[in-house]
């Protein structure tokens, strides 16, 4: 055994991980009072052109700068806060419970109806190519024309509850009248969910795919009617429903379509769905909004818990032990030559596979040295595994076929580090250096 000297210390320190990583969850910014949000109760989110997040509650409006949030509730005909929607030509429209407003430069002027209107729910402000404003409202579909020429005076186009207004990608305005979905057209009004395949309920939120696949929602269910299909489908029936009103359906090219619910907030994973939920690092379980920025992060409402930013949303990916790791305190981390990825961790092996993602585990009981994994090396078809405390083990084809220990001229006691050098010799290091000599069922071990 050799003393270790200075080098020693350092190509060690270099071969072994010196502090353990932790494995993380998605991270969120989570904003408050403390940031100026003082009612958590939210409704909708919206982003104006110039960057700016705007917040309605169900008792005020705010604007987040960067920094913090401030009120900008004033001059609206109430606090109550339903619906924010950036018009094609940038105006910030604001739907508050007894009426609608356009923000004109730092104040709001409010619209004139026939009579007086009210309005409940996310998705009931909407605009077309040609300025025309659509809002839905529990006393019929209204429309302000040419509201990007500066018109405020709205007008009704039909009577009886009005749930949610869209436009989509062909300018086909949908709405959800009582409980049928309906089509406006020149020549007026048409039920027509029932005849494509809807049940009879209220759709609370309406919205078109990059794809122009036309989505609705309900408060149980979520259907798809593709442009070219004569009729609506149901979409992952098995996700959470949602009690909110405010559960808006919003779709994003990068994003797909994000579905609030109340066990989370569910996005598209290729055909299957994912629900973010507190298990992946949500403040809350139940969300009303999400809102995706030009930056790429995602903003989240939480009924009663404020708002949260989603960092690095599609930029990390995350592992945990809810994902299928033996622990989420790791080691060491290598991928082998086919992809696959190698996982050192405190109470065994992880390998997630490079083709489907799933994970297997390797410890003591299918035959490692042990199961405090320190340190990994890959040669070839081979992988190196280090225990502390335990024997160096060697896999190949997902098999154990050797450890090696005190017979081979190793200490059984620990493994800091793995090396294998352009020579296919492995370097150990475990309470002194160490360098493998020979080959097979000859293969030792020198200081």
């Amino acid at each position: 055994m050799c003393r270790l000297n200075a080098v020693t210390r350092l190509l060690c320190a270099v071969l072994a991980s010196a502090a353990a990583l932790l494995a993380q969850r998605f991270s969120f910014r989570h904003y408050t009072q403390a940031e100026g949000l003082s009612n958590l109760a939210v409704t909708c989110i919206a982003q104006d052109r110039d960057g700016y997040i705007w917040v309605g509650t169900q008792a005020g409006l705010f604007r987040y700068d960067g920094t913090s949030f401030s009120a900008m509730d004033e001059g609206l005909a109430s606090r109550e806060i339903w619906a924010l929607h950036v018009a094609r030509d940038g105006s910030l429209w604001v739907a508050s419970r007894w009426g609608v407003a356009r923000r004109n430069g730092s104040r709001f002027a409010e619209a004139s109806f026939p009579e007086r209107i009210e309005i409940h729910g996310a998705t009931t402000l909407d605009s077309d190519d040609e300025g025309n404003l659509w809002i839905a409202a529990t006393t019929g579909l209204f429309r302000i024309e040419k509201a990007s020429a500066g018109s405020l005076a709205g007008k009704r186009l039909f009577g009886g509850e009005v749930s949610a207004v869209h436009v989509d990608s062909s300018g086909d305005v949908w709405t959800g009248c009582g409980r049928d979905l309906c089509r406006v057209t020149p020549a007026g009004v048409r039920p027509v969910g029932t005849r494509m395949g809807l049940p009879s309920t209220r759709w609370l939120s309406i919205t078109t795919a990059p794809d122009h696949s036309v989505w609705v929602r309900s408060s149980d269910g979520l259907y798809r009617k593709d442009r070219s299909a004569a009729a609506f489908v149901s979409v992952a029936p098995g996700l959470p429903q949602s009690g909110v009103d405010s559960a808006k359906l919003f779709a994003d090219r990068m994003a797909g379509v994000l579905v609030p619910t109340d066990r989370g907030l569910a996005l598209q994973q290729g055909a299957d769905w994912m629900v973010v939920d507190t298990s992946r690092g949500l403040e809350s379980e139940s969300v009303s909004f999400a809102l995706v920025d030009t930056e790429g992060s995602i903003w989240i409402g939480l009924p009663g818990s404020g708002v949260v930013r989603w960092l690095g949303f599609r930029r990390w990916e995350s592992w945990t032990m809810a994902e299928g790791l033996p622990s989420n305190l790791i080691w060491n981390i290598r991928r082998d030559h086919q992809g696959n990825l190698w996982v050192a961790t405190d109470t065994g092996l992880g390998k997630m596979d490079a083709q489907t993602g799933r994970w297997r585990i390797w410890n003591s009981r299918n035959g490692l040295g042990g199961n405090r994994i320190r340190a990994l090396a890959v040669d070839g078809e081979d992988l190196w595994v280090g225990p502390a405390p335990g024997r160096l083990s060697r896999i190949r084809n997902d098999a154990v076929v050797a450890t090696y220990g005190a017979r081979q001229g190793l200490p059984n006691e620990r493994v800091n580090g793995l090396l294998m050098d352009r020579n296919r010799r492995l370097w150990v290091c475990a309470r002194g250096l160490y360098r493998s000599i020979g080959e097979g069922a000859s293969l030792r071990f020198e200081t």
